[in-house]
């Protein structure tokens, strides 16, 4: 691990329990490997709204030094350990007890968000990333649903609100983004979107105003993370080309997500050769200015955008009762 060393959940339990024994209104995990460029993005955008000791980085074998170098940065604040295994284990109860009782016993919400995802507060014209954002949770027996952003194709700071079929999806990001859970079911399960806690107690008070910027469509990133989950299934290699998995015939796998995985790899692959067909269907999308200001890319942007957070709270009643 290039000489830098690093706690292990396997061997030093003890260590990483004890640094999160402080009590804390929200503590946020996030699982990764690699990928320094946004772990340092991550860290220091949630750090700014629940700081960094409340952070933890759950880590499944990085070797890349910078993420390794990132992680030594951060070591005297965050708690950052390794595990082994499927990266999705750290979800699974009956591994990580331990450390699930521990989250449980020190704070009144947990969230598991991933290294490509940003809380973010949506009020008026305005966003933000900070501290105000815990002010906004205090029924501590419900749940918060924050509701996926997805980012226009090689941008950080545009995210849509139409999909390429010009269908609002919002409403469905809000069904499958990422929860702020309750204590009482930190570990309950190995759920991690919010339509998988459906039946239990959610605020709908916050529905249209927490969000969760899910930068998931740079190109690099989005078929390096597609070959990963092709490979976690076994059915390609770690190091394939992706050029060949676009012409591979996964039409009888039982998981038709694989295809999904399979149409976003062509579909950045012919991004990157050029074809800008995916960019030119992104016409309506919000964008998030430095100085904290929602601007629209037109209207129809803004009354989609406006409805949704309108409508959000009655929504969210019905999605998850």
């Amino acid at each position: 691990m290039s000489g830098i060393p690093m706690l292990c959940w396997e061997r030093d339990q003890p260590q990483i329990l004890g640094r999160l024994g402080h009590r804390s209104k929200l503590k946020i995990c996030c699982k990764t490997v690699n990928e320094p460029e946004l772990v340092l993005g991550w860290l220091e955008h949630h750090g700014a709204i629940v700081g960094l000791e409340n952070l933890i980085i759950a880590d499944n074998g990085s070797d890349d030094f910078g993420a390794l170098e990132t992680y030594s940065r951060f070591a005297d604040k965050v708690t950052i350990f390794q595990f082994s295994g499927n990266h999705n284990d750290i979800h699974w109860h009956p591994r990580f007890g331990p450390l699930f009782e521990a989250l449980k016993a020190s704070s009144d919400h947990f969230a598991f968000f991933d290294v490509d995802e940003r809380l973010i507060w949506i009020e008026g014209g305005n966003w933000s990333a900070n501290s105000n954002i815990l002010e906004a949770i205090r029924e501590f027996d419900s749940i918060y649903p924050a509701t996926w952003l997805i980012n226009a194709i090689g941008s950080s700071d545009k995210f849509n609100l139409l999909d390429t079929e010009r269908r609002p999806i919002l409403t469905n990001n809000l069904k499958y983004g990422k929860p702020i859970l309750t204590s009482k079911l930190i570990g309950a399960q190995a759920g991690i979107h919010n339509i998988q806690y459906a039946g239990n107690k959610y605020s709908s008070a916050c529905a249209g105003q927490l969000f969760l910027l899910h930068l998931t469509q740079f190109p690099d990133q989005r078929i390096d993370a597609n070959v990963k989950k092709l490979a976690n299934r076994g059915l390609v290699e770690r190091s394939i080309d992706p050029q060949v998995i676009s012409s591979m015939d996964f039409s009888s796998y039982p998981d038709k997500t694989v295809l999904r995985f399979q149409n976003e790899i062509v579909e950045m692959l012919a991004y990157k050769n050029g074809d800008r067909t995916i960019e030119a269907k992104e016409t309506e999308y919000l964008n998030l200015t430095k100085n904290g200001a929602v601007n629209y890319s037109n209207d129809e942007a803004r009354m989609a955008f406006s409805k949704f957070v309108e409508d959000a709270p009655s929504v969210a009643e019905t999605i998850f009762a």
